[in-house]
């Protein structure tokens, strides 16, 4: 988790009656994909290079550990997303907006699960990192973890195809280097701090 020295007074939210009321808008960006697409080496960056007013928290190490049953995973994420909108909240007293890094619980689900909790979905945004099939298999391969590969399943071309449909923000890591993927997603997080509203390619149901 990453936490910057720096102080911004440039917004506060509070909690009444159940219902977040915002005075200017706190944002919690979730940036997603499959494995060996990058997720962990951009974490790690972030690690070791905080970004200013923003806290960086890696998906799989929020509270609640991955469960090796992949059937059960979608309840995990949902729990994990819970407690990643109380750090998110959190955050926001110290005028911090929260970076979620990995590969989260999907869009759609996402913002209904914002909306039963108390988050307006126009403070949430999506962003992806890709690369192709044969790209990711040598990454798994060579970081030693070679029985994760279940090769390149339809549902991961469900997955990208779904995740696209609310994504503003996309590189493909197979075609961009770590130096130049970081200084696309400060500049990304670093706009949406100007104009959360702002985006390029978003859409909601």
């Amino acid at each position: 988790m990453i936490r910057s020295g720096l102080d911004s007074a440039s917004w506060r939210i509070y909690r009444f009656g159940g219902t977040i009321l915002e005075m200017d808008k706190p944002i919690i960006v979730f940036i997603t994909g499959l494995s060996g697409a990058g997720k962990s080496t951009l974490v790690n960056y972030f690690n070791d290079h905080p970004i200013s007013n923003w806290v960086v928290y890696d998906y799989d190490y929020g509270k609640h550990s991955p469960p090796e049953d992949i059937t059960q995973h979608d309840e995990w994420r949902e729990k994990q997303t819970k407690w990643f909108f109380d750090q998110a909240l959190e955050n926001s007293k110290h005028d911090k907006n929260t970076l979620i890094i990995g590969r989260s619980m999907m869009p759609d689900k996402t913002f209904k699960l914002a909306k039963d909790y108390g988050w307006d979905e126009g403070n949430i945004h999506f962003g992806l990192l890709y690369c192709g099939p044969d790209e990711r298999k040598k990454r798994i391969f060579d970081r030693g973890t070679a029985h994760n590969w279940r090769g390149h399943l339809p549902e991961y071309d469900e997955f990208h195809s779904e995740i696209r449909k609310y994504t503003e923000f996309e590189v493909d890591t197979q075609q961009t280097n770590l130096e130049d993927t970081v200084k696309k997603v400060v500049n990304w997080i670093m706009l949406l701090e100007i104009s959360p509203d702002h985006n390029l390619a978003k859409v909601r149901r």
